[in-house]
């Protein structure tokens, strides 16, 4: 915030837009990435506070990412969103908006998205998602709504999930009472929207809103 206002006072621009990048996983904790986020949602009316996320391309020791192309190619598309007019490109990551409960399952609604995909190199839904209970103890979960399609009889599985939100179950837990993401090793994250953006950093309670991202 001090920055911000620091950079608002430098070039006398009162309503300077403000595009960050969200710092990796591995080199904080999680709240650290959660406050950045909430930094954006601070300025949610406004609109000129806005974060490109790298959780997918960060090293596990550094804090800055080896590849900056796709870091630059992700506030780029801030710019032309916002600044440019490119009014039907998806810009931001996928916001975790609200999570409800069914039995054991667990669904997390998103916006910034139209559709989600999980890519991983094991062609796989292991998830960086984890569960919890009344106990408060977060265990590993599962994503269990892939979209299956058929081809020449069998059923398929592209990565592509039915729908754009996130069902999950985790193995003891009953009645989830909270979600959350990339607060465990392996931090990259592996699900990503229309874009090509990463999900980031976040816990919310179930049947909550989200303040974070």
């Amino acid at each position: 915030a001090a920055l911000l206002t620091g950079f608002e006072t430098e070039f006398e621009n009162p309503a300077l837009r403000f595009y960050m990048v969200q710092i990796p996983r591995p080199c904080s904790n999680p709240e650290f990435q959660m406050s950045q986020a909430r930094f954006v949602k601070a300025h949610e009316a406004d609109g000129r506070v806005k974060m490109a996320v790298v959780s997918d391309i960060a090293n596990v020791h550094e804090v800055h990412p080896a590849e900056k192309e796709p870091v630059g190619r992700r506030l780029a598309y801030l710019a032309l969103r916002y600044d440019y007019g490119f009014k039907d490109l998806e810009a931001e990551s996928p916001e975790p908006i609200a999570a409800s409960v069914s039995s054991n399952r667990v669904t997390v609604a998103f916006a910034h998205a139209k559709r989600l995909t999980v890519y991983n190199a094991r062609l796989s839904f292991d998830s960086r998602f984890e569960l919890a209970g009344a106990d408060g103890v977060f265990k590993p979960a599962k994503i269990v709504n892939p979209l299956v399609t058929r081809d020449w009889g069998k059923e398929q599985r592209n990565g592509e999930l039915d729908g754009a939100k996130v069902e999950l179950e985790a193995e003891g837990v009953v009645a989830p009472k909270a979600v959350r993401y990339l607060h465990s090793r392996p931090y990259d994250s592996n699900v990503f929207n229309e874009s090509g953006l990463p999900l980031g950093t976040f816990s919310l309670p179930v049947d909550g809103k989200s303040e974070d991202r």
